[in-house]
């Protein structure tokens, strides 16, 4: 079974903050999915991160975004929410 850093069950849909393989920083976002494995459990993450792309709708519509998927060992993330 996939567990965050201190142990808790990794879930699909958990919000999460820690640190990827591939943005430089840590973030904030929802388990899209979970992989086990014998040594390590990695995670796919969407997230609001640089490469994000944000679309302008027409005026009173807002906007849209396309998040970021992160990938990382869910031993570097916690569950925040």
């Amino acid at each position: 079974m996939p567990h965050y850093r201190d142990g808790t069950e990794a879930n699909v849909g958990d919000v999460v903050r820690g640190r990827g393989y591939n943005i430089g920083h840590e973030i904030i976002g929802k388990v899209l999915s979970i992989t086990p494995g014998a040594e390590t459990c990695n995670l796919s993450i969407a997230c609001i991160a640089a490469p994000s792309v944000i679309y302008r709708a027409d005026v009173g519509h807002g906007v849209q975004v396309v998040p970021t998927i992160e990938y990382g060992e869910a031993a570097a993330f916690e569950k925040v929410g």
